[in-house]
This record gives C-alpha cells, sequence and structure tokens, in this order.
C-alpha cells in the first residue's frame, strides 16, 4: 500500500514537470518573444542566406506569427512579424510590423509576448 503511493506520487511529480516545463504550441497569431540572435530570411528554406541577423539586445525579439511554414532539421519555419523594432547586424534598424521568415530551432527558448 505505501509502495503504491510512492509510485502516485512519483508518476504525479513526472506529469507536473513536464507541463511546467513544457514549449506551448506555436500557432499561427501566437506571440512570443525570442532573447537570442536570430536570421532572418527573405525566404522559407536554407538554400538561400539570411538576409539579416539580429544583434542579442536586451529588448529581446517581439514577434507575432502569420504563418507556421515546413518543419525540418529539429525546428520549424515560422512567417512573422516583429511587433516592435529592433537592430541587426550591420547597423539596420527594422521597423515594426516587416514581415520575414526565421527558423525556430524545437530547442530554442520563448518567452511569453510583451509589449
Amino acid at each position: 500500500m505505501k509502495l503504491r503511493r510512492i509510485f502516485a506520487a512519483l508518476f504525479l511529480a513526472v506529469l507536473f514537470s513536464e507541463a511546467l516545463y513544457a514549449r506551448p504550441e506555436i500557432r499561427r497569431l501566437s506571440h512570443f518573444t525570442l532573447w537570442r540572435v536570430t536570421e532572418i530570411f527573405d525566404g522559407e528554406g536554407f538554400d538561400t542566406p539570411a538576409a539579416y541577423r539580429t544583434l542579442n539586445h536586451e529588448g529581446g525579439l517581439c514577434l507575432t506569427v502569420l504563418e507556421r511554414g515546413r518543419k525540418e532539421r529539429g525546428g520549424r519555419w515560422l512567417f512573422v512579424t516583429n511587433t516592435a523594432p529592433f537592430w541587426v547586424e550591420g547597423g539596420d534598424f527594422i521597423e515594426r510590423y516587416r514581415r520575414f521568415w526565421i527558423f525556430l530551432p524545437d530547442d530554442a527558448e520563448i518567452f511569453d509576448f510583451e509589449e
């Protein structure tokens, strides 16, 4: 009887830890922030070089997903728009609501959207 309670407690602990640390599913019109260097592409796919590379700036890269692209190489392509301006390598300033593709690796940490 005591052993059954221990196993039940362990099962619940594993179940809740998975739920707490699981990344939310990214859907169309999802909002999130990336706090990492991100490459920005004009089209979906690695066959073209990145148009820009973001800086790892304090405010993060605030995005809204317009379309989910194909899944490949341990991640997913997302067609997004930025909801806040940001700087990229080379000194260019990207204004709000610009549309572009990013590749989001499965292990990338995303954060709740903040405006």
